[in-house]
């Protein structure tokens, strides 16, 4: 049973078009009336496509191959991992020349 121009709250709201202080056309006022946002028509030219021409050589270099790696990239790194590590774990070799340290295992 709410009144024409009140919302469930109880509140009397007035459109922004009603109000007597011009709403967003005066914060618009201001602003260029010509230019890239003017026109109401669409353009004839959105349509089609541009002609690209190109100024430089695109040739590829000489001797150039361009090969795709069809390994995963997550296993390739995960494999770049191994072998870096096995490569640290050799170059650092055990702590004491033929010593290695065993622990005994508590119960």
């Amino acid at each position: 049973m709410a009144a024409e121009g009140s919302s469930g709250g109880g509140r009397k709201t007035s459109s922004p078009a009603m109000s007597g202080e011009g709403g967003a056309a005066k914060f618009l006022s201001g602003l260029p009336s010509s230019g890239n946002f003017s026109s109401t028509s669409v353009s004839s030219t959105l349509g089609r496509l541009r002609v690209y021409v190109c100024e430089h050589g695109t040739d590829p270099p000489e001797g150039q191959v361009i090969k795709t790696d069809t390994t995963n990239i997550l296993i390739r790194h995960l494999q770049l991992k191994k072998k870096e590590d096995a490569k640290e774990a050799k170059d650092t070799g055990p702590r004491n020349q033929g010593e290695s340290v065993k622990w005994k295992r508590m119960n």
